[in-house]
């Protein structure tokens, strides 16, 4: 899909992916960033505004959970299907710390992201905060995980992941999560 932004939605119009009106609606920013830095946390030459993650269901849920620790908001953050890229611009506005997509077809084509991971978008400026939140909403899930396996007598069965594996492997700070 190598076209220009415009092409490409023209392009999707075409194919009924997207309709007619459908793109002026779509969140944007008004003015293109002066440039894009990408990169793992801990080697970006700059602090980042916006940080995207790909996350299994579960990291997404304990994400979720993190997110709306302290009563940030009683469900989490806000959740789109399409169009992925979204959440860049929420994030951006200024309008959520947090954004999570399911990710759309457009997004799995032009990233080559599997269909089994959510992409999760989060303010640079609250990426220590929500850093912390996921820990403790990992160590929580943690226990509550271990507590089911204590339930049922040591049987794993019917249980889809053990407390020994740790949710976010690496993630205990901000600078853990470029490591998944």
């Amino acid at each position: 899909m190598g076209r220009k932004p415009g092409e490409t939605i023209g392009w999707m119009e075409g194919r009924r992916y997207l309709e007619r009106d459908e793109a002026a609606r779509i969140p944007h920013l008004e003015q293109a960033p002066s440039f894009v830095c990408r990169g793992l946390l801990r080697s970006l030459p700059y602090p980042p505004d916006v940080v995207i993650m790909f996350l299994e269901p579960e990291q997404a849920t304990v994400a979720l959970e993190g997110a709306g620790m302290g009563g940030v908001r009683p469900f989490g953050v806000p959740l789109t299907g399409r169009p992925a890229c979204s959440v860049i611009p929420f994030i951006m506005q200024g309008k959520e710390n947090a954004a999570l997509s399911f990710g759309c077809t457009g997004f799995r084509t032009c990233v080559d992201i599997s269909k089994g991971k959510f992409l999760l978008a989060i303010s640079g400026s609250w990426l220590h905060e929500f850093s912390s939140r996921m820990q403790a909403a990992a160590h929580a899930s943690s226990a509550v995980l271990t507590e089911d396996i204590e339930r049922r007598g040591n049987s794993t069965k019917g249980s889809e992941f053990h407390p020994s594996e740790t949710i976010f492997p690496s993630a205990t700070t901000a600078d853990g999560l470029d490591e998944r």
